[in-house]
């Protein structure tokens, strides 16, 4: 999950909201189409392409931890997906 901007609580119960990209997810128009193209990728192969989508997930616990990757694991992983398309891998 990449975060966005976190929204202002709407009053002092709230705990306030935030925007995020997941990259777990593929394009689609609706819960009932994420479905189907989830069968079609399962059952047939097919293959749909990342929603790169901002939305809202609703994570309002206040107790929940996330892992914050550093600005240099971000860089090292860029690194690793451009090697990946030229072959330059070492396992």
């Amino acid at each position: 999950m990449i975060k966005g901007n976190t929204l202002t609580p709407m009053d002092e119960n709230s705990l306030g909201d935030f925007y995020e990209m997941s990259l777990s997810d593929w394009q689609n128009s609706n819960s009932d189409e994420l479905y189907d193209n989830f069968l079609a990728m399962k059952d047939e192969g097919k293959s749909f392409p990342i929603d790169f989508a901002w939305g809202r997930n609703a994570l309002y616990e206040r107790n929940a931890l996330y892992l914050i990757y550093e600005k240099e694991d971000v860089m090292h992983l860029r690194d690793l997906l451009d090697r990946c398309f030229t072959g330059n891998i070492d396992g």
